[in-house]
């Protein structure tokens, strides 16, 4: 599952009120003392951890998930007195989520302060004036109250009290354990946990929240849930029957992430269709002058050594013939270091323009680096699609990086681009580049780090945000209107983004997320004239993966594109 499945899908499971929602928008610099009320170690365990872990504990209990356990947890071995008492608040801390959460709010200045008593529960906080003691002279503005060892509701209604107190404005966050050594692959039994979000205890925590105006987050549900999805023994999340292990740690990580970080805008279902099943990336289509449709793109396998170029033909966008290979790659004296190290072909192009057929193509470093990666240009010697083709420029790369495709303009004029917004007009006969390239970028910069690929930095430079996307560069032309397209990841996923100019060359204006999970497309007009972008799919959310597909395309008044 990845990063954006595990956020959206925890997302959905974590509900907050109203409180909540107003620590969530915070603007400026706060400080987050975290109170944990966690179990400590059972009185005796039966091993020793390594120095940077919490002791080994074994101890069966009812549910629990021993019976069928793959790990064997050791058995021998005292407890070392340094490790009294354990917490499973060691677990969560170490997961990192605090410096997520300061990566997510920059501007926020983010201190995390852990007071814990191991097996405690605020049975034992409400006492002895701990709260007024140890808690209410840091002037915390959240307090955050949680684990497994909660005796009662009262205790935690009277620690409020105390809080509240003496901290009239402090924010309050009400979190129900996330594990134990019940089996969450067992809903009843999970249900009866005393620490549980899914059962009375849940249910209680969270009305007593409402009732003090608290925030609320269930953590059994997204645990128990991600552990279901994983269909692996739970024991491989954890290190002992208790504990998590660092896989454990990642899922709480995410848990309160997923809680923190404010909710990813939905987007629209695609109206996109399936073309084919075969396997395919980097989808391209054109329109032949026989009134029929040319398919390429890359092909398996898509990370190794996959030969050449494949055709498809239809004649309505809906029935597809294969033509095979239509070129492999190794003739051209440029090629033999990557023929040598067995590289992939990537994004082929097919393109039909000066009355023949035309492919672009690209390769991977051959040295697994990126400053030897290149891209080329082939055209069909009898105009026919199936070739044969011949390499433009045979004996050197024409363009210095990946994703190669041509543009005709208005009067003729061919140009040749590629990567992430590189662009050079052709000679007259297209026989090699006339230009040094042109690398065009914005005039409006989107600095949101979440609509960036983590690439763009070394692509562009720290802080350079002037850019289209970093890779699948694409270019149309529509009432006199340029559409600059490029891959870019937004939120997640891996979608077209186009920005616009009157002048091929720009300024080019403030880019948007065009087509999301669309990453890698081209555009094309049917027989008809109507306008559509090909499709593949290639993140987590999309509607699939690694399939072409086409969806219909409009365009408002004022020429933005929709669909």
């Amino acid at each position: 599952m990845s990063e954006v499945d595990t956020r959206r899908w925890v997302g959905n499971m974590l509900r907050m009120n109203r409180r909540s929602a107003a620590i969530m928008s915070l603007p400026f610099p706060w400080i987050l003392l975290c109170v944990w009320c966690l179990a400590g170690l059972f009185a005796r365990a039966q091993d020793a951890a390594p120095a940077d872990r919490n002791a080994i504990n074994t101890r069966v209990r009812p549910g629990d998930m021993m019976a069928d356990s793959p790990v064997t947890f050791p058995k021998e071995g005292a407890l070392p007195a340094k490790y009294l008492p354990d917490s499973i608040v060691n677990d969560t801390m170490r997961s990192g989520w605090v410096a997520k959460l300061a990566e997510a709010y920059p501007k926020a200045r983010i201190t995390a302060t852990v007071y814990v008593r191991g097996g405690g529960g605020c049975q034992h906080f409400k006492e002895q004036d701990r709260i007024a003691t140890n808690v209410v002279p840091r002037h915390p503005d959240l307090v955050f109250i949680g684990g497994i060892s909660q005796r009662d509701i009262a205790s935690i209604g009277e620690v409020i009290h105390q809080l509240r107190a003496g901290l009239p404005d402090v924010e309050i966050l009400l979190a129900t354990g996330a594990f134990g050594t019940t089996d969450p692959r067992d809903p009843e039994a999970l249900a009866k946990a005393p620490h549980s979000g899914t059962g009375p205890y849940g249910r209680a925590l969270k009305a007593l929240a409402t009732e003090e105006g608290c925030a609320y987050l269930d953590m059994t549900t997204p645990w128990a849930e991600y552990i279901r999805s994983a269909q692996v023994h739970p024991h491989l999340f954890y290190r002992d029957v208790v504990h998590a292990n660092e896989f454990g740690e990642q899922i709480l990580s995410k848990i309160l992430m997923a809680f923190w970080t404010a909710p990813v805008a939905q987007t629209p279902p695609l109206p996109v269709r399936k073309l084919m099943d075969t396997p395919l990336r980097d989808t391209s289509i054109c329109l032949g002058p026989d009134g029929q449709y040319y398919l390429t793109g890359t092909v398996e396998p898509f990370w190794g050594f996959n030969e050449g170029i494949k055709l498809w033909r239809s004649p309505d966008l809906t029935n597809w013939m294969g033509l095979g290979f239509v070129w492999k790659y190794g003739a051209s004296p440029w090629h033999q270091k990557y023929l040598q190290a067995k590289k992939p072909l990537w994004a082929p192009e097919v393109h039909y323009l000066k009355g023949t057929f035309w492919l672009t193509y690209s390769m991977p470093g051959w040295d697994h680096t990126a400053k030897t990666s290149g891209s080329g240009l082939l055209r069909s010697t009898t105009g026919k699609p199936e070739g044969p083709y011949a390499d433009v420029q045979p004996a050197e790369r024409m363009g210095d990086e990946i994703d190669a495709s041509l543009f005709e303009d208005d009067d003729g004029a061919v140009y040749f681009l590629w990567h992430s917004g590189k662009i050079a007009r052709m000679k007259t006969d297209l026989t090699g580049l006339a230009e040094p390239y042109h690398w065009l970028k914005t005039t409006t910069t989107d600095p949101n780090p979440n609509h960036h690929s983590g690439l763009c930095a070394g692509i562009f430079g720290k802080d350079s945000f002037d850019h289209v996307g970093y890779e699948g560069m694409f270019l149309f032309k529509r009432e006199g209107r340029y559409y600059l397209a490029c891959s870019e990841n937004f939120d997640g996923r891996y979608s077209c983004a186009i920005s616009t100019s009157t002048n091929i060359y720009g300024p080019y204006g403030a880019r948007y997320e065009a087509v999301p999970h669309g990453g890698h497309n081209v555009f094309f007009q049917d027989k008809d004239g109507r306008w559509w972008s090909s499709y593949f799919g290639s993140d987590g959310t999309a509607p699939w993966q690694e399939r072409p597909g086409i969806l219909a395309i409009t365009f408002d008044a004022t020429g933005r594109l929709g669909f």
